[in-house]
């Protein structure tokens, strides 16, 4: 079953991540993942049900590993962004994509990032930053 994710992204200046990463280190944040490249496919049919009816399937790379994730609609407000989401770690991207192409999906999109990815507990909670860096800002 999937859970509720639920994200803000923040625009910040690509120096400003620095800054951002530096706080995070004096508050006790660990890295759960270090800088890398992350490719990433989203899937639709022909005519665009999915991306028309608020959902998204995607395939991810992230450094040795590959996930599966589909997004529920999003239940947006001013500052937050919660969907349905269901992952599952896939050892074999390129076969996945295949078997997604031939069930008559195809890429829809395609973008690239850096990220990072740094854990931090505020009150007992467990809140999960990724420090991104795309062709459009940095996030």
């Amino acid at each position: 079953m999937g859970h509720l994710e639920t994200e803000v992204k923040i625009s910040v200046d690509p120096a400003g991540l620095l800054q951002i990463r530096s706080r995070l280190s004096e508050l006790g944040a660990r890295p759960l993942a270090e800088r890398a490249k992350e490719e990433n496919l989203l899937f639709d049919f022909p005519d665009h049900r999915l991306e028309r009816e608020g959902y998204a399937l995607r395939l991810r790379a992230y450094g040795e590993e590959s996930l599966l994730t589909f997004k529920g609609k999003a239940r947006e407000d001013s500052r937050l962004k919660e969907r349905e989401e269901i992952e599952t770690q896939v050892s074999d991207g390129v076969a996945t994509r295949e078997l997604l192409c031939s069930l008559g999906l195809g890429v829809s999109f395609r973008y690239a990032k850096y990220r990072e990815i740094l854990e931090l507990f505020l009150s007992g909670e467990k809140v999960v930053f990724c420090l991104d860096e795309t062709p459009v800002g940095a996030f």
